[in-house]
């Protein structure tokens, strides 16, 4: 069965608890994880408080900020949410010297609209990089999140879950997303709501 079969009722009911950016943010943030990139759901987790920053990309030497906006089509970003985007990763940087440590710091700023003229002239001058990337559903990536504990018991867990977006997956470890429930429990992952519990 798939995943859409197992918990549509379950989403239907718990929608208003997904905002549509926190999908988006999730897209972004599977496509970067795939990538073997260390990926802090920071919007997801934090809320309001996220300081303007949904995303935190970490590599060995750099360390990427990101803003995700998905709106209607026909809209446009235009300057003013690139100048708030740029004084939200000025105040980041200053703020968090220590997760930042000697990497470069590289800003990002997630579309599903285009830009303004105006707004791209104003990133170049930044250094703020603007892609256009669409998204329409949340099935376009693989929402079931699976992973391993401390002692190597090989768990899974679902989007409206707490924990969803706190639990950091390490490609080197085997750990990985899937499409559906039944393609995680065939490769013998097993349901577990808190997994942070039993992570190191």
């Amino acid at each position: 069965m798939k995943l859409k079969e197992n918990y549509q009722i379950i989403i239907i009911a718990k929608k208003t608890l997904w905002e549509l950016g926190i999908e988006y943010e999730r897209f972004i943030g599977y496509l970067w994880e795939s990538k073997g990139y260390k990926v802090i759901y920071n919007g997801a987790v934090k809320g309001s408080a996220d300081g303007g920053i949904d995303l935190i990309f970490i590599s060995e030497f750099t360390t990427y900020v990101v803003q995700c906006k998905r709106w209607k089509k026909g809209s446009y970003i235009n300057t003013d949410e690139i100048k708030k985007f740029h004084q939200n990763v000025k105040r980041f940087k200053k703020s968090n010297r220590e997760l930042i440590g000697n990497n470069n710091l590289i800003a990002i700023f997630y579309s599903t609209v285009k830009f303004t003229s105006d707004a791209k002239k104003f990133a170049k001058r930044y250094k703020i990089d603007c892609q256009i990337k669409e998204f329409h559903t949340i099935y376009e990536y693989p929402p079931v999140k699976c992973g391993k504990t401390y002692d190597g018991k090989k768990f899974y867990c679902l989007p409206f879950d707490e924990e969803f977006d706190k639990i950091q997956l390490h490609c080197d470890i085997d750990d990985s997303y899937k499409f559906t429930i039944d393609e995680a429990e065939r490769l013998g992952y097993q349901y577990l709501k808190y997994p942070s519990f039993y992570l190191t």
